[in-house]
């Protein structure tokens, strides 16, 4: 009988935005795919210092799609990954209760899987010089922001000036070309900052989204 136990526990399906328990190369199921953490490792920290940074390497498994992503101690954001067009989040460390809106902890052996509700765009904070994001390519489920333009409010309503062609377009027509429609607008804080000598690092631009230079304004996802 604890063997079927065994089995019937292996195969149950768990919800989105509840605590679950993982362990090393256990499956765990989801009503879209299965996640599984099949390494976990600890590196020293810098200048040899006394704490340890962990990586836990999970792989997402669905019908349509197979893929590995990573969550680290010390990181601010959480993971998000994309299947089938459906935003997840890998939520380890802390998480914020849907309730109570607070922030409350996790032991390293739990996570939360979130189903994210789609974001609509805040177009009333968006101002002329606004720098807007968008993604024509992903790398194993994660979004990679790769072009950018900037933009122009007028009465008629927001536009940009696409950085690749130079041509002014509806910031409806422009977002529509990318990945989802997905963009993120950021606003430059900085006075030092120059948006035209930035250069692409693995492809993308995500690394400028937690530098001191920009500050987010709005996003739709």
């Amino acid at each position: 009988m604890a063997g079927n136990n065994k089995i019937m526990n292996n195969l149950k399906t768990n919800k989105y935005n509840e605590v679950v328990c993982f362990g090393l190369n256990r499956k765990l199921n989801f009503p879209d795919f299965t996640i599984q953490n099949t390494k976990h490792q600890k590196i020293q920290g810098p200048n040899n210092a006394k704490w340890e940074r962990q990586t836990f390497y999970f792989t997402i498994t669905s019908k349509q799609d197979s893929f590995e992503i990573t969550w680290s101690t010390g990181r601010i954001q959480n993971t998000k990954f994309t299947l089938n067009k459906t935003t997840y989040e890998l939520a380890m460390g802390s998480y914020q209760d849907s309730t109570s809106k607070a922030f409350k902890s996790l032991a390293l052996n739990e996570l939360i899987i979130v189903k994210v509700k789609k974001v609509k765009l805040v177009k009333h904070r968006i101002k002329t010089d606004d720098i807007v994001f968008r993604s024509t390519l992903t790398k194993k489920g994660e979004v990679f922001f790769n072009e950018f333009g900037t933009i122009e409010k007028t009465p008629l309503g927001l536009f940009v000036w696409d950085f690749n062609n130079t041509i002014k377009q509806p910031l409806k027509n422009w977002s529509s070309k990318g990945i989802n429609q997905k963009i993120a607008v950021y606003r430059i804080t900085s006075p030092d900052f120059q948006i035209n000598n930035i250069a692409l690092k693995n492809g993308n631009f995500n690394y400028l989204f937690d530098s001191e230079n920009l500050e987010l304004v709005t996003q739709n996802f």
